[in-house]
């Protein structure tokens, strides 16, 4: 059924289709009923007054609500005329007394209407039902057609703008009429062909008397089928000018319709890409002799995509890696490469791709199909095209695997020569670690009994590889041991590796120990070396070596026997020389009685205990220890400090130091900061009793002497944790550690209240 010929009286007679119709209909249907029947013979101004307030809309359907702005029908009902369509805007008033003049039946006229201050352009068809000289009600549609008008005035703008536009286009424009003949043609046909505009518009044939024979029969089919199909098309072909120039035409055109779906034309657009078809035949030429040169080159090459894929590969690259041409050409550079130098290439790549580097140069390893190592020396240049937009690589992959062997062979021969030199300075290396031991070994501050006994098995174990197990209680200074027995080592050319096990989340501790392959977990997003790699030959600190999960331990322990791990995510097993030095302040032992700790592991990192003493057994080193701390933070706060009372040294003797150096470091600092001349002050007076209560705990374990003090120290400080004269600046504790304690030790603030 046509929706602009609906007929409203036959369908009100089968009501139930009707309904259905109404409904599904995308055409506005409404039904305006009056409060009482209307007589049509009233003069025009009465009719016009009773029709607006005595009307209202009984029926309407979804299509004709969303004219006004509604979702639903349901919105609308009831709604008065005078609602709808205000009498107080003149159009409004014109469109009801044209109804009323046709006798309240009009065919497809056009109204301009207004409603909530919006435009609307209306075609309407209005039916009234009459009987007996009254009007009962009146049925109608109305479509909104304001997006049609719209859309009618800005084509015939833009054919202004198109023909103004196309005036001074370097490209010869055309608009083809439906029969063929030229509505418009543009100035620049006259540069390209010698013929004048006017002349095509007078013979539309000048165009195919223009194209050369061979390619005729082609442009008249593309000719046809343009002015057949509703679709855009393009074609190339030669032309002969006036002058007798033979020229190369790009031609792009597409149909055009209007709203309605009427055929209007065909518009082109046709391009003089002479210059550009000779570029490219010389480009052939070129290539030609490019692929001969290509295959018989004595250096491998290939052409590489901006993904990396081989796309060409010479004989010479075949004979280098043992592939075939057609396996090669279905790998990438990647699938090539070391699995030590996975990336390389591809980081290359993104760097050229972005502009920074055209051009690359970097040696890089490669495995042979028979699986040996081949050292390439790659020069690889990005291609462009005229626009700079990158096309692919040229790579040229020279073998210098025999120069490389001769460098390593080289670097052994020195290092045999190292270590004869080595043995020969023995007697004065020895001598060195002598005189270092008599003084302050490295930067470690004290000439106590207890701690030039440190020192003393320090030197002792430095120079061999054996595990050392560093214990002591928090801030006795277990990193400056371990630094002090690495530096002393026969490592000490690498640095030391250091981790701390407490400061790393339980899930991020094998990643950070062994490494992972990129995309082995979850924001795995690049592939990263673990500190075990980054250790090998030299020594790695296990730091807090209790925090390490159980399931981590084993794994832990196999590669202290064996000298082997893999990455998280890969199955290929590296190797690794690595001297460990654990710490912890925890007494192992009672971990591994109670569960927390592998008894194997344990004897794996036993193999050289090293106790350190807790600062209230080294009382004796205190004043070395202040005069060294205020001489640091002078240079370090540009104070000038040079006095220290003796009372004041004796006061922080007294003093049982539970922070052990950490906390004697955080109480000068705070002196430094408080003291306003030469001479140094302490800003608040330390617990004298603090050894009484020490020996009072003595019976305590380790543990429960820890916990009792940070549980004692809490409530001083209103269980502040952070910040100045909290909890963790008192113990010289990072908050963070603070808390770590705190969990594994059961301390909870509802304990104390």
């Amino acid at each position: 059924m046509n929706d602009d010929k609906i007929d409203i009286p036959e369908l009100m007679r089968i009501d139930e289709r009707f309904r259905t119709f109404m409904e599904e209909s995308i055409e506005p249907i409404w039904c305006f009923g009056l409060d009482k029947p209307l007589p049509i013979d009233l003069p025009e101004d009465e009719q016009f007054d009773l029709f607006y307030n005595d009307t209202y809309l009984k029926e309407n359907n979804k299509a004709y609500a969303q004219v006004f702005g509604y979702e639903r029908k349901e919105d609308l009902l009831g709604k008065r005329l005078s609602e709808i369509i205000p009498p107080s805007i003149p159009e409004n008033t014109a469109t009801i007394k044209q109804v009323i003049r046709a006798g309240y039946n009009l065919r497809n006229f056009v109204t301009v209407e207004f409603y909530k201050e919006k435009k609307f352009i209306i075609l309407n068809n209005v039916y009234g039902v009459i009987e007996d000289g009254q009007l009962l009600r009146v049925w109608g549609t109305s479509r909104d057609i304001t997006a049609q008008k719209v859309a009618e005035d800005k084509f015939r703008k833009a054919e202004l703008r198109y023909r103004t536009i196309a005036d001074f286009t370097y490209d010869w424009e055309t608009w083809e009429n439906p029969d063929c003949s030229y509505n418009y043609v543009s100035p620049s046909f006259e540069r390209i062909t010698g013929y004048s505009p006017q002349q095509l518009v007078n013979r539309p044939e000048l165009l195919n008397e223009m194209i050369l024979p061979d390619d005729l029969t082609s442009w008249l089919e593309h000719h046809q089928v343009t002015h057949a199909q509703n679709e855009a098309g393009e074609i190339q072909f030669r032309i002969r000018a006036k002058n007798g120039q033979i020229r190369w035409i790009e031609h792009k055109c597409q149909s055009v319709y209007n709203d309605q779906g009427e055929y209007l034309g065909v518009r082109a657009s046709n391009r003089d890409i002479t210059k550009r078809k000779m570029a490219e035949e010389e480009l052939i030429e070129s290539t030609e002799r490019f692929q001969l040169s290509f295959k018989i080159a004595n250096i491998a090459i290939c052409l590489v995509s901006l993904e990396g894929r081989l796309v060409m590969v010479n004989n010479q690259m075949c004979k280098m890696f043992g592939y075939s041409k057609e396996e090669l050409e279905v790998m990438s550079t990647e699938d090539l490469a070391h699995p030590e130098d996975l990336g390389i290439s591809p980081n290359y790549i993104q760097q050229a791709i972005s502009g920074s580097a055209d051009h690359q140069r970097f040696v890089k390893r490669y495995v042979h199909k028979d699986g040996h190592i081949v050292w390439g020396e790659v020069s690889s240049t990005i291609i462009r095209n005229d626009e700079g937009n990158p096309q692919y690589f040229i790579s040229y992959v020279l073998d210098i695997t025999e120069r490389k062997q001769a460098e390593i062979e080289l670097r052994n021969a020195f290092k045999e020569i190292e270590q004869l030199k080595t043995r020969l300075h023995a007697e004065s290396a020895y001598l060195q670690d002598e005189i270092k031991l008599a003084h302050n070994f490295e930067n470690i501050i004290g000439n106590s009994n207890a701690l030039e006994y440190v020192l003393y098995r320090v030197s002792e174990v430095a120079p061999t590889d054996a595990s050392v197990l560093i214990m002591g209680e928090t801030g006795t200074g277990k990193e400056l041991i371990a630094r002090a027995i690495h530096n002393a080592s026969s490592r000490n050319k690498r640095a030391l590796v250091k981790v701390n096990c407490a400061a790393l989340p339980a899930s991020l501790i094998e990643s950070e120990l062994f490494g992972h392959e990129k995309g082995a977990f979850t924001g795995a997003d690049v592939r990263r070396m673990g500190r075990f790699q980054l250790a090998d030959g030299a020594t790695l600190f296990l730091d807090e070596i209790s925090e390490i999960p159980l399931e981590l331990q084993a794994k832990l322990l196999q590669v202290m026997q064996d000298g082997e791990f893999e990455l998280l995510g890969s199955s290929k097993t590296i190797r690794t020389d690595v001297r460990i030095i654990a710490a912890s302040n925890r007494n192992l032992e009672d971990e591994v009685n109670h569960g927390r700790f592998r008894k194997d592991l344990f004897y794996r990192i036993n193999v050289f205990p090293l106790t350190i003493p807790p600062l209230r057994n080294r009382k004796d080193d205190l004043p070395l220890l202040i005069n060294w701390f205020v001489r640091r933070f002078n240079r370090k706060m540009g104070k000038n400090i040079t006095s220290i009372p003796a009372a004041l040294i004796k006061h922080l003797q007294a003093y049982d130091w539970p922070g052990n150096v950490r906390e004697l470091e955080n109480v000068i600092e705070r002196a430094v900061i408080t003291s306003k001349n030469s001479i140094l002050k302490l800003s608040d007076r330390l617990a004298t009793s603090a050894s009484e209560k020490t020996r009072a705990k003595s019976s305590k374990t380790l543990a429960e002497m820890e916990r009792e003090h940070i549980l004692n120290t809490l409530e001083n400080t209103d269980w502040k944790i952070e910040g100045k004269n909290g909890t963790a600046d008192v113990l010289g504790l990072a908050p963070s550690t603070l808390r770590g304690r705190m969990k594994k030790l059961e301390i909870y603030r509802s304990m104390k209240q």
